[in-house]
């Protein structure tokens, strides 16, 4: 493992990182922000989808225009906009909403898409030793980040939850299709897996239309195949202290997936305390420790539900837990120290002068 501060000569004497220059960006910076396009031609597509922003890039090819490549844009995006309406649990009318609504009572039939989706997120949460639960709804509910004003639950609320949630207690039946959640007010939640598997879908929906060389971005999932005419794609590392759009550092990506968890996405300040949306299954509260960490995996599906595991774990338990798992992942401790696994000890981190940003 490589560790150094986000700060000064500390990072470029214990890291082997190639300093950058610090750009500017007049838009919140997408995962190709980096790089210029100065060779093809790439078409890129957004949408609002999933409470984030899609966005499509693919590097055509000499027999393409934009109106050939437009309608295999909009399908991928159209593909995104599906899964969320299969599996939402904000939407009353879905999959993931029946499911949750019968919490105690018969057995619900569900799509293979959403069994399947479901049946890899236990084996992963076994895997993770619970730190990825999609069980962990009640404890969503009762840590409300939406409230205004917004109060810290009770530890009785949290007792109260934390009873609830249990991966291993969802029933799954194969060979009808079905799925049971065995006590009254569970509920799962797919927010650390759905949009991992949007995207990877959102690929292979281009891949089919032919366009081998594209980029999926959907708000900080990245998902990169093939590269462009002028070289990789570039992923940019966001600093989970700097301003919206600050960049720490970049890296290429081709034929790999790298997810982003921080607690910077969703919070609130209360009392002097950060608290924020990723709860660790073992205490009911928000995980302490790390401020982000990235995951580099084949797939956008697993590389998002390990982001989310290695958060939980905290930085006593991320590097057992990464090592166990066999990913790549780089993470930011709460005091601006960023720890590097082997396979990303060179990635580029953009030089600063002073201390990290306080968290």
């Amino acid at each position: 493992m490589s560790r150094c501060g986000l700060h000064g000569a500390g990072a470029r004497a214990v890291l082997p990182c190639v300093c950058l220059v610090a750009m500017a960006c007049t838009r919140p910076p997408s995962a190709s922000d980096l790089a210029e396009e100065t060779q093809g031609f790439v078409i890129r597509e957004s949408r609002e989808i999933m409470s984030t922003t899609f966005e499509i890039s693919v590097a055509a090819g000499p027999e393409h225009d934009a109106s050939t490549v437009r309608p295999s844009l909009e399908a991928a995006l159209d593909e995104v906009a599906r899964i969320e309406r299969v599996m939402s649990p904000y939407l009353p009318d879905s999959e993931v909403s029946r499911v949750n609504a019968a919490a105690g009572g018969a057995p619900v039939v569900v799509s293979s898409e959403l069994f399947g989706l479901v049946e890899r997120s236990v084996a992963l949460c076994e895997a993770t030793d619970g730190l990825m639960d999609i069980s962990f709804m009640p404890l969503g509910r009762v840590w409300d980040f939406r409230a205004e004003p917004f109060v810290p639950p009770s530890d009785e609320q949290i007792a109260q939850a934390m009873a609830l949630v249990d991966c291993q207690a969802i029933e799954l039946d194969g060979e009808v299709g079905t799925l049971r959640l065995p006590a009254p007010g569970m509920a799962i939640g797919l927010g650390a897996v759905a949009k991992g598997y949007a995207v990877d879908r959102a690929s292979s929906v281009l891949s089919a239309a032919g366009f081998a060389n594209h980029l999926v971005n959907g708000g900080g999932d990245v998902l990169a195949r093939g590269a462009k005419a002028d070289g990789p794609w570039m992923v940019g590392l966001r600093h989970p202290r700097g301003e919206r759009g600050a960049l720490m550092g970049s890296m290429p990506l081709r034929d790999a997936a790298m997810v982003t968890s921080g607690d910077y996405e969703r919070f609130v300040d209360y009392q002097g305390v950060r608290y924020h949306h990723i709860i660790d299954p073992r205490t009911g509260r928000p995980a302490q420790g790390l401020a982000s960490v990235s995951v580099v995996d084949g797939s956008a599906e697993r590389a998002d539900a390990l982001a989310t595991a290695l958060l939980a774990a905290g930085p006593d338990e991320a590097e057992r837990l990464r090592q166990a798992l066999g990913v790549e992942a780089l993470w930011v401790d709460s005091d601006g120290t960023v720890t590097a696994s082997p396979g990303l000890a060179a990635v580029a981190l953009i030089g600063r002068e002073g201390p990290a940003p306080a968290p």
